[in-house]
């Protein structure tokens, strides 16, 4: 599984293809820095990621990003970013609530069919 964490300006890849001999890193790298708008660069082998400092202008990231594909070293398919991270958050937090909200009501209901059944009862 693969990582990306974007913030205008920077970006950090983690994928297991930053540690395969297949992928042209050194290359990568160099092509990277020379590119305009990039203001550093980090690649970390040991935790397979690659950090990005950039200029954050409006397609310098898709650029980057391409330019990363060139050298066969993009994330496979299925990259979790925080922002897919977080929707998916979102949609178990609201199915969450949304069963709460429904055992409380049904709790309730319960309640008051006893009470109603006791009063008659009684």
């Amino acid at each position: 599984m693969s990582y990306i964490h974007h913030v205008p300006g920077r970006v950090r890849i983690k994928s297991v293809c930053f540690r395969r001999p297949t992928c042209k890193i050194e290359e990568l790298l160099e092509a990277l820095q020379a590119r305009e708008g990039v203001k550093a660069v980090s690649h970390n082998p040991r935790a397979a990621s690659l950090t990005i400092t950039y200029a954050p202008e409006k397609d310098q990231l898709e650029q980057l990003m391409a330019l990363i594909g060139v050298y066969d070293c993009l994330p496979e398919s299925g990259t979790r970013t925080v922002n897919n991270v977080r929707e998916r958050e979102k949609s178990s937090l609201g199915t969450t609530v949304g069963r709460v909200a429904a055992g409380v009501l049904l709790k309730r209901g319960v309640s008051y069919s006893l009470d109603s059944l006791i009063g008659v009862l009684r």
